[in-house]
């Protein structure tokens, strides 16, 4: 029999190990390298990293509302109220650039051209802001946080890129340094949503049927995405910017109520736009907006505004949002940890109640010491030891062995032989 003896370099380690094989035997793993754990670290504070903010009454209760009174007092028999007071609170310089025959377009187009007005002769922050204009004499100032437009895409889920997707997210690419051209367009989709609505209620529109509401609801999905975007990428600005996140809340409630309510018009309605709709709602790869949603605004202003429902269930009345905080919506489906991270991408999925867990990247709902059993960087791993099943060379690892995580012995501990 000839024997042959190896020699096997530890890597971080710097040791060296002697392992004598008899030919055709196996060779058992040396010791993997000190600090080679396949535990998570410990993640981020939980009041780092917390979405909860604290609201002063209800979400939107509290925005800085700017004064802005009409500057014309034109009528047209065909307008409606919501029409005219949008044309009546463009200044007059501008003359008729924004009208439009189609009534919708003339309202969003409109908006656009105050907005621009707002921000170019009212901001008094000293600092890059948007303008933007609610109807009834309001408007706001909300000062430009410090990302990119073009990083709110990573957030809008590949479900929900509705057909303005590539224009306003990813094209538009002049506006980059502007994040908040999102919220412009938002709001202008909005507002246009508001004649339309309007004019149907007063028998005014003549039109035929109509994209009406749907671009306010993709836009709503855009707009919580800028959220999450400044989340990440300008935390101290959304900490420290009410302005901002109450004017989130009051547009969002402003949004879907407009939406729900033209959602049920024949001239409005559209199967297309239900579809989006459920898929906002139920779709697995919108869960992580879904949770970043209930996280910020809580679980009273999500049930209210996103699905629609108060007292456990029943639908919001078409009048308006509810007078009274409703129970929530359900607890979502696909948690069985109760951590709050989605089972699709749960890495950890039996983490223990209360425990501080990432809530993103490769750790995604581990918490610290914890190893990977599922989700996309995980996968299926039977032996529990932090190493998929489909990279594991040592598939029956006892619990709680430091086993190496790359390499010829990856899923391997210490004197242990590779099964695969």
């Amino acid at each position: 029999m000839k024997t042959w003896w190896l020699v096997l370099a530890l890597g971080a380690s710097g040791l060296l190990v002697n392992a004598c094989v008899a030919d055709g035997g196996a060779m058992p793993a040396p010791a993997p390298p000190d600090g080679d754990e396949a535990t998570a670290p410990e993640p981020p504070a939980r009041a780092a990293q917390s979405l909860l903010v604290s609201w002063k009454g209800k979400p939107g209760e509290n925005v800085e509302w700017l004064k802005f009174p009409a500057e014309k007092s034109l009528s047209d028999s065909s307008w409606g109220p919501v029409l005219t007071d949008i044309e009546n609170h463009l200044p007059a310089s501008y003359g008729t650039t924004y009208r439009d025959s189609d009534k919708i377009t003339h309202g969003h187009e409109t908006s656009h051209g105050i907005h621009s007005h707002i921000r170019n002769y009212f901001n008094k922050t000293g600092k890059r802001a948007n303008g933007l204009y609610v109807l009834s004499d309001r408007g706001v100032i909300v000062v430009e946080p410090n990302i990119r437009k073009s990083q709110v895409a990573a957030f809008v889920p590949a479900s929900l890129r509705g057909s303005r997707y590539s224009l306003y997210i990813t094209g538009q690419t002049e506006w980059d340094d502007t994040p908040l051209y999102v919220w412009d367009e938002w709001n202008a989709y909005v507002n246009g949503g508001a004649v339309g609505t309007d004019l149907v209620k007063r028998g005014l529109w003549k039109y035929g049927w109509r994209d009406g509401v749907n671009g306010q609801l993709e836009f709503a999905v855009y707009a919580v995405a800028v959220a999450m975007a400044v989340q990440k990428h300008d935390p101290a600005y959304l900490e420290g910017n009410q302005q901002f996140r109450e004017f989130l809340a009051w547009n969002l409630r402003r949004t879907m109520s407009i939406f729900r309510e033209g959602q049920k018009m024949k001239d409005f309605a559209w199967a297309e736009q239900d579809a989006y709709y459920e898929k906002l709602k139920t779709s697995a790869d919108a869960e992580t907006w879904r949770s970043f949603f209930k996280g910020f605004f809580g679980d009273a202003f999500t049930s209210e505004v996103l699905f629609g429902t108060v007292d456990g269930g029943g639908d919001v009345p078409d009048a308006g949002p509810p007078s009274t905080p409703d129970a929530g919506p359900p607890t979502p489906s696909g948690d069985s940890d109760g951590d709050g991270i989605p089972d699709a991408v749960d890495t950890c999925g039996k983490t223990p109640a209360g425990a501080n867990v990432w809530r993103e990247g490769e750790w995604i709902g581990c918490a610290g010491g914890q190893r990977r059993d599922s989700g996309p960087w995980g996968g299926a791993d039977g032996d529990g030891d932090g190493v998929t099943d489909s990279k594991d060379l040592c598939t029956k690892t006892p619990a709680g062995a430091r086993v190496w995580t790359y390499g010829a012995w990856i899923g391997c501990g210490a004197g242990e032989f590779r099964d695969k």
